[in-house]
């Protein structure tokens, strides 16, 4: 799909008075990469090699052409102010795309944004992505970058860029992180609280049709919210988005209507962190697609949801206005265990909700999770037999890995609190608890039996990395015995 941050930033740039340009170079450079290239982008098991470690390996190899394109794009362009929207996965390319363009044009402008620099460094004013972790030193020279934008940059970049066009210093706007800047203010990530006050995202500057999957037709992305009710102690993403925030359900079809006539596309997806924060407005949203008729004109979308209870007669209205999906963020079938992460919900909910949802005629998707600190064998046990008892109510697994502490996520930020010890250079995946009850090599082993049973129930997984290899590693240890 095409990114929606991108999309909202550029509507709301030009409903500024100002004109930009959106090149998303992962989606052209995949379209335009050999069929022997193309796994680096399909395979999850490729994820790694976009790594800051890893990608110097990938651009002496096959990636050096592409980065010399993307950087020859840029400084063919007039524009004076040039923005990186950066993730994790594209980090290591952007900083050698980066490289390119400060060699060539020193004097153009550079932002950049993005989940990956959202955590700073307050003391050294620079984002703690960009820090190496051996050494403390900056990975590129501060002059490099102008400012980066940390939070949502729908109304902080239209102030910056009004404050270089009248030639004013960009230190002090909300949100805003000048390295140069020597005040010693704390800059905080910038949370919009009025999301009506937006402008409508039209995906204008996108091809749409780049975006088109094997076998489907091109989809879109919405939001109703951002922000999450949940406080689940593996994640960030609460943390990010601070407070839970929705818009009005005439907002939301209108962008849906308004962008199903400009590019004829009538499948979308709800990029929340969860559709279901708040049942009055997905109930009013519902009601509203259903009386403008969308799913008889083929409107379809999806979602991802918390294992809330929801009535029958609501999951009903949800599959009347075109949803065929929920992505519920189960991770756990032990209620022990649901209760460490901070989960609303329990066991006996999910089970309910789960057959309800598969009665109203949607496919119940869910997340798992191997390993969370506290999760003994008997917890472990209880997640294989609620999968074997409710089997005929998910249709798949959308997501299957291992614990692993996520920056930020509050077992990282106080891993004492939940008995873990951290060490070593790859500590978010090679923690253990302090008693030894959970350990890399145990949750590898569950993961294997968890995906050995996964393939016995014929139950698939969407994205099957970790599952694939842990049904290998189980194949092969079977064999061996």
């Amino acid at each position: 799909m095409p990114p929606l941050g991108l999309a909202s930033l550029a509507s709301s740039l030009k409903a500024a008075g100002f004109h930009c340009n959106v090149l998303d170079f992962n989606v052209r450079a995949y379209r335009e990469a050999p069929e022997e290239l193309k796994s680096l982008w399909e395979d999850p098991a490729s994820l790694e090699c976009w790594s800051l470690e890893e990608f110097p390996r990938l651009l002496q190899d096959k990636m050096a052409h592409w980065v010399e394109r993307c950087a020859n794009h840029i400084l063919e362009s007039p524009h004076p102010v040039v923005g990186f929207s950066v993730h994790q996965s594209s980090l290591a390319f952007t900083l050698e795309v980066l490289k390119i363009l400060r060699q060539e044009d020193p004097k153009r402008t550079v932002l950049m944004g993005g989940p990956e620099v959202y955590w700073l460094d307050q003391e050294m004013r620079w984002p703690v992505s960009l820090i190496n972790r051996k050494t403390g030193k900056e990975l590129i020279p501060r002059e490099w970058v102008n400012a980066f934008l940390i939070g949502e940059a729908e109304e902080s970049l239209v102030e910056v860029l009004r404050n270089i066009a009248q030639r004013k210093s960009l230190a002090g706007i909300e949100g805003v992180l000048v390295p140069e800047d020597s005040s010693g203010s704390v800059v905080r990530p910038r949370i919009i609280e009025n999301l009506d006050a937006l402008p409508l995202p039209t995906f204008e500057q996108f091809e749409v049709g780049d975006y088109e999957e094997p076998f489907t037709r091109p989809k879109l992305p919405v939001m109703m919210s951002r922000g999450c009710v949940g406080r689940c102690t593996f994640c960030n993403d609460f943390v990010m988005a601070k407070s839970y925030r929705s818009r009005s359900a005439s907002k939301i079809v209108l962008e849906i209507l308004s962008n199903m006539e400009r590019h004829r596309v009538y499948r979308f997806q709800f990029n929340d962190l969860l559709v279901n924060g708040d049942l009055p407005l997905l109930k009013k949203v519902c009601e509203q697609l259903t009386a403008a008729g969308l799913r008889d004109r083929g409107f379809r979308w999806t979602g991802q949801a918390l294992a809330r209870t929801m009535t029958p007669d609501l999951l009903k209205l949800l599959c009347e206005s075109g949803c065929t999906a929920l992505i519920y963020g189960a991770e756990t079938f032990s209620d022990k265990v649901l209760r460490l992460m901070d989960k609303f919900s329990t066991v006996q909910v999910m089970e309910r909700v789960f057959r309800w949802t598969q009665e109203a005629g949607i496919h119940v998707y869910v997340n798992l999770m191997v390993g969370f600190p506290g999760e003994t064998e008997e917890d472990f046990g209880q997640t294989l037999d609620f999968l074997s008892r409710n089997r005929s109510c998910i249709q798949s697994v959308a997501a299957f890995s291992t614990m692993t502490l996520t920056y930020g996520s509050p077992v990282e930020r106080n891993p004492q609190k939940y008995g873990v010890k951290v060490e070593g250079e790859h500590w978010h995946r090679q923690w253990r608890m302090a008693d030894g009850q959970n350990t890399p090599e145990i949750r590898q082993e569950r993961q294997e039996r968890l995906a050995g049973l996964l393939r016995e129930l014929e139950l698939g997984v969407v994205c099957n990395y970790a599952y694939e290899e842990a049904h290998e590693k189980q194949r092969k240890r079977l064999t061996t015995a």
